[in-house]
């Protein structure tokens, strides 16, 4: 019945915390913001349900979360657990997506792009020391990637490298690149639109047909 051993059991998340806006929503779960009661200090909650096959997964990301620590990481502060539900207790992160802010400020630099890219890599390589493996960044640094070990960049050797330390790169903004960012954007986010709407038709139909088979 219980699934995380570290878990709070004996008290309601609801407890502690009022519960505010969604944040987000998936497959599995809803992010909520919510506030501690006690201290008015805001978090972000993770709610998930509990089904069978979701057990190994929801047990492999708390214990990661939990013996983590580091300020480019989100951090789980617990995780509070019902014979059918998990709220997990995490930071709350108010800086937005990171290409909603590359193309909305006004400068933006190499310099910029570099310090990204470094912030990332300290993470990575945080995580690599715990001998944990981040799955989801292929897109952006294939050169950790590689199959062949001799051939594999490994964190600590992008971090030393000229242009992520910020030696190589210069401050003038590049307008053009951030113009061609914002175009890109413009149709991710009507990808993501166009998406939700095929998921949407999809339902109805399905409810409609279902509705045809009982009459």
């Amino acid at each position: 019945m219980w699934w995380v051993k570290e878990s709070i059991r004996d008290r309601q998340f609801t407890e502690f915390y009022d519960i505010g806006k969604e944040l987000g929503s998936g497959a599995t779960s809803q992010v909520f913001k919510c506030q501690h009661k006690g201290t008015g200090k805001e978090w972000a909650v993770k709610m998930i349900e509990k089904t069978g096959n979701l057990k190994k997964a929801v047990n492999t990301e708390i214990g990661i979360l939990l013996k983590i620590s580091h300020p480019n990481i989100i951090r789980l502060k617990e995780v509070y657990e019902t014979p059918t539900s998990m709220q997990l207790v995490l930071e709350l992160v108010t800086g937005g997506e990171l290409f909603d802010r590359i193309v909305t400020q006004g400068y933006y630099s190499e310099k910029d792009a570099a310090k990204c890219v470094n912030e990332m890599l300290q993470a990575l390589k945080y995580l690599h020391e715990h001998d944990i493996i981040h799955r989801d960044l292929k897109d952006l640094i294939q050169k950790l990637l590689v199959l062949d070990p001799e051939r594999r960049l490994t964190a600590v050797q992008a971090l030393h490298h000229p242009w992520v330390r910020g030696d190589a790169v210069k401050g003038v903004h590049m307008e053009n690149t951030q113009t061609a960012l914002k175009q890109l954007n413009t149709k991710r986010k009507m990808r993501m639109a166009m998406n939700v709407m095929n998921i949407v038709r999809a339902l109805t139909i399905s409810a409609d047909t279902e509705e045809t088979k009982k009459e």
